[in-house]
């Protein structure tokens, strides 16, 4: 014999439980998601052009060591000629340093 008609019921009812509540998760998700959209185009469009208004996410201080900068920047005084020491060779000390050189300002001027 089968198991009662009460327990079938109700474990249906529970399945269809269980997928309601996944639905209602996913569309509580995707509500989610537009709120920070909407908030964050909100805060562009609110602002008034002072920088402290729209601070950076990372503490660009913080990218490379202290000294580090001085120090690969004597580094190639030393091993280069003092005289042909340009920007572009500082674009090279950057892209040495495992960093992505994407559009130097110097290469239009």
């Amino acid at each position: 014999m089968g198991e009662p008609i009460v327990i079938l019921a109700l474990r249906r009812k529970r399945d269809r439980i269980e997928v309601s509540i996944a639905g209602n998760k996913r569309k509580i998700e995707a509500a989610q998601a537009d709120l920070s959209h909407v908030t964050a185009s909100l805060r562009l469009l609110e602002l008034s052009g002072d920088p402290s208004e729209f601070p950076a996410y990372i503490d660009l201080n913080r990218i490379l060591r202290r000294g580090e900068i001085t120090g690969l920047c004597m580094a190639a005084l030393n091993t280069h000629n003092r005289a042909s020491f340009f920007r572009l060779d500082i674009a090279a000390l950057v892209a040495l340093n495992g960093f992505r050189v994407l559009a130097p300002i110097w290469q239009n001027q």
